[in-house]
């Protein structure tokens, strides 16, 4: 039995020159599986990492063939080494093969060849690739006509105004009515991406009505596309709009989440403008989501669940009944949970008021310390939201505060805080709070606790004495609790001052010799002062309790939910942020859009839209040193990668950018000016590569700022041109 051939192996020195003169022997042509072998092996150490660009010429003679799985490697070579420097003008050997394949007659191989040809990403081929692709969306078979409308989408990224200026949008419009569905879905997602500016793609009525007409040609996720589509069109009537929703009406019986996620988008988006019909909507909702929630997976009920809570906040009466469902069940997993007891503040009213605080109460002593703290606040909450249930609140809470539990006591405190900030009836729970001081770690609960003494310390009879062991250990705390600790005195002296009179004398003396932190020196200065210069002008600041709390600053989610709303069925709803906050191109709103389809000069005339660049991510070995003599003999050796050039508005020393780059684990061997320039010589490495790459970088100061130049070389072509294009966007972004 033979042992297949292992291809995934460390390269060894001279084996990309064996490869090239395998190649190029006569005999490896007559030979189709042994030259198969030798593609597989390139493609394998292309894989790695290891740079194959030198022989590209090479793989480009050998592209001729019938063997599919030859074209395969062939191509799938060409496209990642095509758009390299030193390979652009080799390229253009391929670009007759691929032609050529484009009209071959077995649609894989087309469809192949297209693709490879609209992925080659060198804008001086761009001609030839349209060519290709024009004909093809006009193919008779489907994978073809797939391939070229997403070859157009390709073209446009790499020049718009190319794509703009031979029709191709206007064709892609044509061909929303193509017969296959995925050509009709590769178009949407083509046209939404050319037109991301605007929101997506141009709609009218013609557009929706044949879309809804064909939805059930289409299966699920192409449905779930289509749908996105519908929830940006605004019908023209209710008469319209109902008969919409009544064609879409079966779909809420399908299992897959996505496709009820979209189809909930579109009824809610459809009848925002007719509030009657909107909440009518909400109840039909309702029921399809609340069983996708328990009926699916655990990763499928956290989203559904997470887009509930936000229909939930919107209009929590219409769920107030179904409040069970949201019970948290054994085998649900954390972030679940959490969702859930979120959820339950939400539905709580007077009739549910009993089940739901005990149900909240059962989890707070759970195993899980995550869960417990969260429902502990969520207790809270309930209270905060709803002041008939803060006997009943407050109550739980002190039975909680029993429990002899670090975390627990700790939360519960903190959280009764709260309680009593915006309800000073609420302060008998204090003397609860302070018994439970001396089992408290943890600084939050620590700073509350300290509060409530200062607070309340008038009618507590042991406050001094307990205020007086934490001032004993002044020193060993952290700054927000020496800072409280500092205003709770100042306020208990004026309450008890022949109690208080030494113990605030000694903790004054610790923190003015206290340099640990600035914030408290400086606190404990200003209460001297004070207390030097007006001792009733201190009382009356120090003993003022600030205004009852009517609402928490957090409470205050209305705009974040309506911002979440324009968002829907998109990541931003599992963020709980919007699209802003968490991705560098901002989603943008699908609402307002145009009503019929564009003239192609009109097209032609839009702005193309450059969405900011984001700073790449790299890791870098921090333990990777080479000494000057390693980086010359290396530097000769290899070949260039990539080049770029820019320019910067800010001027700098050369010393402060390699003392910056030093932190990113990018070294310099060498710097200084020569001739006017300034030449960096820089080394790193990535930890998923195993070659360093090595940079020169050149510097030319001019008065607008500085001018320069990098070339970047490595024996991994993805190493370098990774490197290189984060180094870039990090000189431009100074």
């Amino acid at each position: 039995m033979t042992t297949p051939p292992t291809f995934f192996v460390d390269l060894k020195k001279g084996e990309v020159n064996e490869i090239k003169a395998m190649l190029r022997n006569p005999n490896t042509d007559k030979d189709p599986n042994k030259r198969k072998e030798i593609l597989k092996k390139v493609v394998a150490l292309m894989t790695m990492g290891v740079d194959m660009s030198e022989l590209f010429a090479d793989i480009v003679v050998c592209s001729r063939t019938k063997d599919l799985v030859q074209k395969k490697l062939i191509y799938l070579f060409i496209t990642n080494y095509a758009h390299a420097v030193n390979n652009q003008q080799t390229a253009l050997l391929a670009v007759n093969t691929l032609q050529t394949d484009c009209r071959d007659e077995d649609p894989m191989i087309r469809g192949l060849a297209l693709r490879t040809l609209c992925s080659l990403r060198v804008r001086n081929l761009i001609e030839y690739s349209i060519t290709a692709i024009r004909p093809c969306l006009n193919d008779v078979n489907a994978y073809v006509r797939r391939v070229a409308v997403l070859g157009v989408l390709k073209m446009y990224h790499i020049s718009p105004s190319t794509v703009n200026g031979h029709d191709l949008t206007e064709k892609l419009y044509d061909m929303l009515r193509d017969r296959d569905a995925q050509v009709v879905v590769n178009t949407i997602h083509a046209l939404n991406e050319m037109n991301a500016d605007r929101g997506g793609m141009v709609i009218n009525k013609t557009i929706i009505h044949h879309l809804l007409n064909r939805i059930k040609e289409f299966s699920e996720w192409q449905q779930a596309t289509i749908l996105a589509v519908v929830a940006r069109y605004t019908p023209e009537s209710k008469d319209e709009l109902f008969d919409i929703m009544n064609l879409l009406e079966d779909l809420f019986r399908n299992s897959n989440s996505a496709l009820v996620l979209s189809l909930t988008k579109a009824f809610l988006n459809l009848s925002q403008s007719l509030p009657a019909v909107h909440e009518q909507v909400m109840m039909r909702l309702k029921t399809p989501l609340i069983t996708l929630m328990a009926s699916g997976t655990e990763e499928s009920a956290f989203c559904t669940l997470s887009h509930l809570k936000l229909l939930i906040s919107r209009s929590p009466a219409i769920f107030t009944q179904d409040y069970k469902h949201f019970f948290c069940r054994s085998n649900d997993l954390s972030c679940t949970k959490q969702l859930k007891v979120d959820i339950l503040v939400e539905l709580v009213t007077d009739l549910n008021l009993s089940d739901i605080i005990g149900e909240l109460s059962e989890y707070a002593t759970d195993i899980d310390a995550t869960l417990a703290r969260h429902s502990i606040r969520a207790i809270g909450r309930v209270a905060l939201n709803n002041p008939a249930a803060l006997d009943k609140c407050t109550s739980v809470l002190k039975t909680i505060l029993s429990v002899d539990i670090d975390y627990v006591c700790a939360e519960t405190i903190t959280t009764l805080v709260d309680l009593i900030r915006k309800y000073p009836e609420a302060s008998d729970a204090v003397e609860h709070c302070v018994d439970a001081f001396s089992t408290l770690d943890e600084e939050p609960a620590k700073v509350a606790v300290i509060w409530m003494l200062g607070a309340f310390g008038d009618r507590l009879e042991k406050a001094p004495y307990i205020i007086e062991s934490i001032v004993h250990g002044y020193s060993d705390e952290p700054p927000l609790v020496k800072a409280q600790l500092l205003s709770s005195c100042v306020r208990l002296f004026f309450l008890r001052p022949p109690e208080m009179k030494p113990i605030l004398g000694n903790l004054l003396s610790q923190a003015t010799q206290d340099n640990s932190s600035a914030d408290c020196h400086d606190r404990a200065l200003f209460y001297v002062r004070l207390l030097q210069r007006d001792l009733e002008e201190a009382r009356r600041i120090c003993t003022t309790l600030p205004p009852r709390i009517s609402k928490f600053p957090e409470d205050n989610m209305l705009e974040l939910q309506d911002r979440l709303f324009e968002e829907f069925n998109t990541l931003s709803i599992l963020y709980n942020k919007p699209s802003e906050q968490w991705q560098t191109r901002p989603f943008r709103d699908r609402s307002a859009t145009e009503t019929a389809k564009p003239a192609p000069a009109q097209e032609a005339q839009e702005p193309e839209y450059q969405a900011p660049t984001p700073l790449p991510m790299l890791s870098m070995d921090e333990n990777f040193v080479m000494d000057s003599g390693e980086f010359e003999q290396a530097w000769a050796a290899l070949r260039e990668c990539c080049t770029f050039e820019g320019s910067t508005s800010k001027d700098f020393a050369a010393v402060e950018l390699v003392d910056s780059l030093k932190e990113l684990n990018v070294r310099a061997v060498a710097f200084g000016d020569v001739d006017g320039e300034t030449k960096c010589y820089l080394y790193s490495k990535q930890t998923q590569f195993p070659f360093p790459v090595l940079t020169e970088l050149i510097m030319r100061h001019q008065p607008s700022g500085i001018q320069f130049s990098a070339t970047v070389k490595s024996r991994s072509v993805d190493a370098a041109q990774e490197f290189g294009g984060w180094f870039e966007a990090l000189l431009e972004r100074l």
